[in-house]
């Protein structure tokens, strides 16, 4: 049964902001990171509803929007890579904003929503505006980079880069589309590489007063299977303490910047009157290492890169600036806002709504949360538990070629114990619950 302040038959239907966000970590002053400059999601978190504990499916871009669009997991997506479209497995399968335009909605987007070179007509009532589009209407100085080392930028307009367009694009759809019902999917690009961004937003940051990580290897004890995948030129340029505070700078710097692009997108909203009848959820698609494990990259089972932001803001919800610390899958987004604006929910869903949680954040619910990674050796599934990480490596003949546990209270990510005898039990029931528990059903 819906909560009292969702069940209201006489509104109009509900407006549904999707704002997706490019390797966002939550180090965001809300999550607790205060030395982050992010005062419009802030203020979102405050007066919405955010997830401490949500977990990407996959920590890789094209793999993880793709399971969040179209509600399922990646191994029926079969979309681990940024190399293949989920319609090459899933040809009829109902997306998100194909769901919403189905049922009377305007379904529109900008940027990087899907993948590039990956996008989906059928999701949209209107032609998409692509990502190389928005890059194309930047007026970058001749010879200005779009990629390589992390850059200060000279003291330009924020619409000089991709974000600024996106925030200017937006906000003149919002002011098209005003009068009728619509779902719009907002895809902001940085964090992602490359740190390009103007020069206010490094101004931010002191360099001397950024701290490295304090576990910056790998753990002990790591199957040959879990090994990561290692970038040899984001090696390099990492490969001293000034070349990391510099990666990291430029990093927060990205973060301060899609924050104003969130903000002026979330203004408009405000100024056009629509926020009262508007669904907003900000999601980050995976996460990232910022030199913890030694590394400087996505694609992992790692806390650092499948622990996402999640905040969701719903008009007249009562818990707002509530934290809400179950284990939530990004899958379940699908779900959960079809639900919210009072849409049937297409049947070949995996996830699972979380409305409940919006109205008590401290009710009984799951108690882990699934990921997984394509590694050279075979396939990490990933389950992260109120205490520990485990993970088991299956290769392609089925069979179990590796296994990580961590324990958080204690040595966290710094030590595997799975190999230690004294973890046994934990490793038969871990093992047991990722069997019967994963959603879907286990493949092998």
């Amino acid at each position: 049964m819906l909560p009292e302040w969702l069940n209201a038959e006489e509104m109009p239907k509900k407006n549904v902001l999707f704002i997706i966000v490019d390797d966002l970590r939550p180090e965001l002053n809300c999550y607790g990171s205060k030395h982050i400059v992010s005062p419009n999601i802030d203020n979102l978190a405050a007066t919405g509803m955010l997830f401490n504990r949500a977990y990407c499916q996959v920590a890789i871009c094209s793999a993880s929007r793709s399971s969040v669009l179209t509600g399922v997991y990646p191994d029926k997506t079969k979309v681990y890579w940024n190399d293949k479209h989920f319609r090459d497995a899933l040809p009829d399968v109902t997306t998100l904003p194909q769901h919403f335009r189905n049922n009377g909605y305007h379904s529109i987007s900008i940027s990087k929503v899907y993948h590039d070179g990956f996008e989906d007509p059928k999701s949209w009532s209107e032609p998409l505006m692509e990502l190389k589009g928005i890059r194309n209407e930047g007026k970058f100085p001749a010879g200005f980079p779009f990629s390589g080392q992390p850059t200060r930028d000279a003291d330009v307009p924020d619409n000089i880069h991709c974000d600024g367009v996106t925030a200017d694009r937006s906000i003149e759809v919002l002011r098209r589309i005003k009068n009728k019902p619509f779902f719009f999917a907002v895809g902001i690009i940085r964090p992602h590489l490359s740190y390009l961004c103007p020069k206010k937003y490094w101004d931010l940051y002191d360099p001397n007063e950024i701290k490295l990580s304090e576990h910056p290897f790998l753990p002990k004890g790591l199957p040959g299977a879990a090994m990561p995948y290692m970038n040899e030129s984001l090696k390099k340029r990492t490969s001293s303490d000034d070349l990391r505070r510099e990666f990291k700078h430029g990093y927060y710097a990205c973060t301060s910047f899609a924050d104003a692009q969130i903000g002026r997108i979330l203004d408009e909203l405000e100024n056009l009157k629509l926020a009262d009848n508007t669904i907003i959820v900000l999601w980050g698609d995976n996460g990232f290492h910022l030199g913890e494990q030694g590394l400087w990259m996505k694609a992992t089972n790692f806390e650092a890169t499948t622990r996402v932001p999640l905040i969701v803001r719903v008009p007249g919800m009562k818990n707002k600036g509530v934290k809400c610390n179950r284990f939530v899958d990004s899958v379940d987004i699908y779900p959960t806002v079809c639900e919210l604006a009072g849409l049937t929910l297409p049947e070949h869903l995996e996830g699972k709504s979380f409305v409940p949680l919006l109205e008590d954040a401290g009710i009984v619910w799951q108690q882990c949360s699934f990921s997984q990674i394509n590694g050279k050796k075979g396939m990490g599934y990933s389950m992260r538990t109120e205490n520990y990480r485990y993970t088991e490596w299956v290769g392609t003949d089925e069979k179990t070629v590796g296994a990580e546990l961590y324990d958080y209270r204690n040595a966290g990510e710094d030590i595997n114990l799975a190999i230690d005898k004294n973890f046994k039990s934990i490793v038969e029931e871990h093992a047991k619950m990722l069997r019967d528990n994963w959603r879907p059903k286990w493949p092998y």
